[in-house]
């Protein structure tokens, strides 16, 4: 969305409250965010830790570029990406039965064309 771009084609979001989706009987879960990138730029990615274990990545068609998957605890990447569709895929595990009932979780995302840095 354009709202999330500075004059310099900068993307920067934080927020703590992303929403977990709903999670299957089994306990996990996926969510993909689609985006595309106009020109050679810097990806950077940020989970923090959450009672539900999120895995994060990056990928284009089938391809990984990078992902950040550390069992429990924070999640993180960075990565040079060309221009081109990626998405951004959450894998949410329910290790706990106790997890509240509407979980969130704290994420910060930032891409800055590489000629801006």
């Amino acid at each position: 969305s354009i709202r999330y771009l500075d004059l310099e084609g900068i993307v920067h979001m934080y927020n703590r409250k992303w929403a977990v989706p709903h999670l299957s009987s089994t306990q996990t879960g996926s969510k993909s965010i689609s985006l595309t990138i106009k020109e050679e730029s810097v990806f950077r990615m940020y989970v923090e830790e959450s009672s539900i274990d999120i895995d994060i990545k990056i990928i284009t068609g089938s391809k990984k570029i990078a992902s950040g998957s550390n069992l429990y605890g924070e999640e993180s990447f960075v990565t040079n990406i060309a221009p081109g569709d990626y998405n951004i895929v959450f894998i949410f595990y329910d290790w706990s039965s106790s997890t509240m009932s509407c979980p969130s979780f704290a994420m910060e995302l930032a891409i800055s064309p590489l000629n801006r840095i």
